[in-house]
């Protein structure tokens, strides 16, 4: 929330009670207008394909953090779940 800037808006699509709580919580003036919204989505077939469409043209990049082997598949997801990854954490099977 402090990267946030005033006036701006939090998007996320990670299910939990937190999103939820938060959004309750912003209505005060102590957020400074920010806000957090969540959202669900089912992927569309359309959608997935020109998101690829993007890829193959170089057009959207994802960052590569680190890659694990897949008998280091323990260490990548507590890499992930430590919430200091920069970029994807890949396991190469």
């Amino acid at each position: 929330m402090r990267a946030l800037a005033p006036g701006g808006t939090y998007v996320t699509s990670l299910p939990g009670a937190s999103p939820y709580l938060w959004q309750a919580l912003t209505v005060l003036p102590l957020f400074g207008g920010r806000r957090c919204r969540s959202l669900m989505l089912r992927p569309k077939r359309s959608d997935l394909e020109e998101l690829a469409g993007l890829v193959e043209a170089g057009q959207l990049l994802s960052v590569v953090g680190e890659v694990f082997p897949l008998d280091a598949i323990r260490e990548a997801h507590v890499r992930m779940q430590s919430g200091h990854a920069r970029g994807k954490v890949v396991v190469r099977l």
